[in-house]
């Protein structure tokens, strides 16, 4: 363009480091300042082509729509809810031979996606949207269920009175323990070191699950919230979707297991310490889908787990 933009960074003080001027100091833009490798037409032209490639490759953390001339790209469908039940890492999608007759769009582990670290393996992401569809309309068409259950779970899992009076119970413990181990701390007899050691391992069970109750009660009001959003969601939909796009997956499942290359579990309700959920022994509305890769038969079973 034959263009030079000056102080686009800054050097903090005499031997600071390099610092990206985001405001900081002025910037000076001199148009025609040397022959012109392209043109602005074509400039312009390429960088409209590495938008659309970077949509396409959802590129969600390049881009941010406060900086001047950056576009903010919208996160992938999958960003942060599809997860491996091996390592917990999220499964993120790629394209593969890209232009190619054999190009393939793939999910994968993000423990794998330079080198094999993980045990799980990629599984073809078409297979994936079918399972959501398929998942996503199990819920729209048994909506009213769905808020039964979760309810139900909810009041259940969440009795903060319970909980509360199971804490007053633990504190009372600790106390007692506390007082008699107070009683030897400041000696340092050989014996009375071991008494100490014996009542530290009884408290440390005691603060362990009074801390656990207390941050349940605290995330009581994310669940009613989780509740609240679920509702809302669901209510303008009457019919069955053909489409993901057309869907807010985030506010209706909590997290996506993806246990194996036949097994996947999706999350209602809390999503919480997902690792728990081991197998699908707990899932409703179960079903099957298959699928090959390199010829070799698979057969997915997924289902939904109310958490």
């Amino acid at each position: 363009m034959g263009a030079c933009y000056l102080q686009k960074t800054f050097i903090e003080g005499v031997r600071g480091k390099q610092i990206k001027n985001n405001g900081t100091l002025p910037t000076l833009l001199i148009e025609n300042n040397h022959p012109a490798i392209v043109s602005k037409e074509v400039w312009f032209a390429a960088n409209e082509k590495l938008k659309k490639k970077a949509i396409e490759y959802q590129k969600s953390n390049k881009y941010d729509d406060k900086r001047e001339g950056k576009i903010c790209i919208n996160k992938s469908i999958y960003s942060g809810l599809y997860v491996c039940g091996k390592c917990g890492k999220n499964y993120n999608f790629k394209i593969n031979n890209r232009g190619k007759s054999s190009e393939r769009r793939i999910f994968t582990c993000a423990s794998n996606r330079s080198r094999k670290e993980c045990q799980n393996d990629d599984l073809p992401l078409d297979v994936i949207d079918i399972a959501t569809l398929k998942m996503i309309n199990k819920v729209i068409t048994n909506k009213n269920s769905f808020y039964k259950l979760l309810e139900d779970s909810f009041s259940e899992k969440n009795d903060v009175l319970k909980k509360q009076k199971e804490i007053e119970e633990l504190q009372e413990k600790i106390d007692v323990l506390q007082a008699k181990f107070k009683k030897y701390k400041d000696i340092d007899d050989e014996f009375y070191r071991e008494v100490n050691k014996a009542y530290k391992e009884k408290l440390k069970p005691l603060y362990l699950r009074k801390v656990a109750l207390e941050n349940m009660i605290s995330t009581a009001t994310n669940i009613s919230d989780y509740l609240y959003q679920f509702k809302k969601t669901l209510t303008p939909y009457n019919h069955i979707i053909s489409s993901l796009s057309e869907f807010p997956l985030s506010k209706v499942f909590s997290r996506v297991i993806i246990h194996d290359r036949e097994h996947i579990t999706f999350v209602l309700g809390n999503a919480g310490d997902f690792s728990l959920i081991q197998n699908m022994d707990d899932d409703i509305l179960l079903e099957e889908e298959t699928y090959y890769i390199r010829k070799k038969k698979f057969v997915l079973h997924y289902g939904i787990y109310i958490n």
